[in-house]
This record gives structure tokens, sequence and C-alpha cells, in this order.
């Protein structure tokens, strides 16, 4: 027979493991979810900048870096804002 005590810290520890486990699935989705939703997130910073959206603006609503905002908005094509216009 066993102690109750062997019992109820058998059960404790059943519990974390499946909270534990539970916990890995939901950062799982979460990360999936993320991934799923960056390239339409990125596109929509684009288009913003293009609407006339400050940097400063798009960064306070997605929480990005301005670093990362900067990337996206050259893959976007977008230039630099203090760069010259380009030659014709």
């Amino acid at each position: 027979m066993t102690s109750d005590r062997l019992t109820e810290l058998a059960a404790q520890y059943r519990a974390a493991k499946r909270r534990h486990q539970n916990a890995r699935r939901a950062v799982a989705g979460a990360l999936a979810d993320m991934r799923r939703i960056q390239p339409e997130l990125a596109a929509e910073i684009v288009a913003e900048a293009g609407r006339g959206t400050r940097p400063k603006e798009i960064i306070a609503a997605t929480g990005y870096t301005a670093e990362r905002v900067r990337q996206i908005l050259r893959d976007g094509g977008v230039p630099p804002a203090d760069s010259p216009p380009p030659a014709d």
C-alpha cells in the first residue's frame, strides 16, 4: 500500500505534465497562427504606408520594432522616407 503523500505527489505530477503538454500544443498553435498571419500583416503594413501612414503609427499599431517595420517596407518596395525621388 502506498502512502497518501506519494499518491498526492504523483497526482500533482501527472496534472503538471498534462498542463505542460497542453501548453506545448497551445504554443505550437499560436506559432502556426503567427506564420499564417504574417504575410497578410506585412502586405497591410505596406498598404498603410502607401496610404500615407507614418512608420511611427505602424509601429504603435503592430508592436513591431522600427527596424522590423523598415525591413517590411523595404521588402514591399517602399523607399526610405529620406531617400531622393527616383530619377526619370
